[in-house]
């Protein structure tokens, strides 16, 4: 499991990628979300998503911080 964030991380940050989603077929929204609800609608959508750290604040406890990558810097939020 290592290796594969390790491979996201590396992939994210060559990209400079500010967000992402874990998602199980559903096609993701490109835009940034400017707020809350618009996160935590696509949190409800999606398996997961890579959020930058300030965004993941909101969630309470309809979803649960598992780890952060290392060179992007984004949080992984799963539902």
């Amino acid at each position: 499991e290592a290796e594969l964030w390790e491979l996201v991380d590396s992939l994210a940050t060559a990209v400079d990628a500010e967000h992402g989603a874990i998602v199980d077929g559903e096609a993701m929204d490109l835009g940034r979300p400017a707020d809350g609800p618009e996160w935590q609608r696509r949190f409800r959508r999606h398996l997961g998503l890579l959020v930058p750290e300030a965004a993941a604040a909101a969630w309470g406890p309809a979803a649960t911080p598992y780890r952060r990558l290392r060179q992007s810097g984004l949080l992984v939020v799963l539902r």
